[in-house]
């Protein structure tokens, strides 16, 4: 029997809940056992973007589907629930709790089943003090019969969890033979802020920091349009650099398509994302499926496939609430190590000796492509 499924999010644009859609659905898609229908927002001239498979995914009719997959933040979800039809919420989270209110939601009866993107993203969940007003509030309870109520709640929640990691395409992204005339770190990632989540900021300043013109090295930056393009001079000024003989810097702002962004991470030897808090981290798979080995953060879902001293280096931090965006009030992410950033970079700068690095992080992205996930998706799906 073919599961007729409908996906709703965001399908066109180039930041990654789009991306994780598309891939996702296309993945789903090539299974003989699913049919899937897409939902999105349909820009001009859309039809010149999509391939043939995609655009029957576009075209289907959404009312025939019976099981509904929502990829988008627990507030949207109750607005595609339906009486009749299973519901799946993929959440996307990314710091060490999620916002309260989401627990009720996710506790509500119609939400069959919750994906997320890592262990990561599931301890956020599972981390969250419960303080659901309708199961919490009741009259004439005591303090033990609430309690013992919230952990029911949370047992509710933790046995719909199903973890569905994102992938990478690894026809599209793998190495490519070019020559490295510079050690060239590559970073790939949105950066709107000194306070971004991305933490581009830190590594700017590690960088820039550690080394000068004298040594043959060069950082690529490629900046994802789809958060904004900042203003990287004003920047370096207010991370105050204590260097004036900077280092070679290369920032790069196209919007490039998801095919073409493999020729960044092969222009690169080692990939770089000191992020401050992941769901997932598509840049880090995406860079070691070219054979690149990753300086990440020991703190997100890149952790679930980054192994320190096997196919990456982690840098610890310390957390910190988040202050500067009231969407993420009572939720703590990574503010990096500069110092630990400082001795990595230059650590791997000045070692010839980690080959097996690059095969590790090879072997790695071969065990966490789309279709990876597609199976693991298929897997839940057939439980409901």
């Amino acid at each position: 029997m073919v599961i007729k499924l409908n996906i709703i999010g965001n399908f066109f644009g180039s930041d990654g809940y789009s991306s994780h859609t598309r891939q996702l659905a296309n993945a789903l898609n090539d299974l003989d056992e699913v049919e899937v229908t897409m939902t999105t927002n349909i820009p001009q001239g859309w039809e010149t973007v999509v391939s043939d498979k995609e655009m029957e995914m576009l075209k289907r009719d959404r009312e025939k589907c019976d099981t509904i997959l929502c990829i988008a933040t627990p507030p949207s979800w109750k607005y595609y629930m339906c009486e009749g039809k299973k519901f799946i919420g993929f959440c996307i989270n990314e710091g060490d709790v999620i916002n309260s209110s989401w627990l009720e939601i996710m506790a509500d009866d119609r939400v069959n089943t919750i994906f997320v993107a890592s262990e990561h993203s599931k301890a956020g969940i599972l981390n969250t003090e419960i303080g659901i007003k309708k199961y919490n509030n009741f009259t004439g309870w005591t303090e033990d019969e609430k309690g013992m109520n919230r952990e029911k709640i949370k047992e509710k929640i933790k046995n719909k969890i199903h973890i569905i990691p994102h992938g990478v395409n690894i026809d599209i992204f793998k190495p490519q033979p070019i020559d490295h005339k510079e050690f060239t770190f590559v970073a790939n990632k949105g950066f709107r802020n000194l306070e971004d989540r991305g933490g581009l900021q830190y590594l700017l300043k590690a960088y820039l920091e550690e080394f000068t013109s004298k040594d043959n090295v060069n950082l690529l930056m490629k900046l994802n349009p789809a958060y904004g393009i900042p203003n990287i001079h004003q920047f370096i000024k207010e991370l105050k650099i204590e260097n004036k003989d900077l280092p070679k810097l290369n920032l790069m702002v196209e919007n490039l398509r998801y095919e073409e962004l493999q020729k960044i991470y092969n222009m690169g030897v080692v990939f770089v994302s000191p992020t401050r808090s992941e769901a997932f981290n598509l840049g880090c798979i995406e860079a070691m499926a070219c054979g690149l080995p990753v300086i990440t953060t020991d703190f997100g879902g890149q952790t679930d496939f980054v192994e320190d001293l096997e196919n990456g280096w982690l840098i610890s931090g310390e957390l910190k609430l988040v202050e500067h965006e009231i969407e993420y009030e009572g939720i703590q992410w990574l503010t990096p190590d500069i110092s630990f950033l400082r001795n990595i970079l230059r650590k791997v700068y000045e070692s010839a000796s980690f080959i097996s690095y690059k095969e590790n992080a090879l072997k790695t992205a071969k065990e966490y492509t789309w279709q990876h996930s597609a199976d693991k998706a298929l897997n839940a799906l057939k439980t409901l």
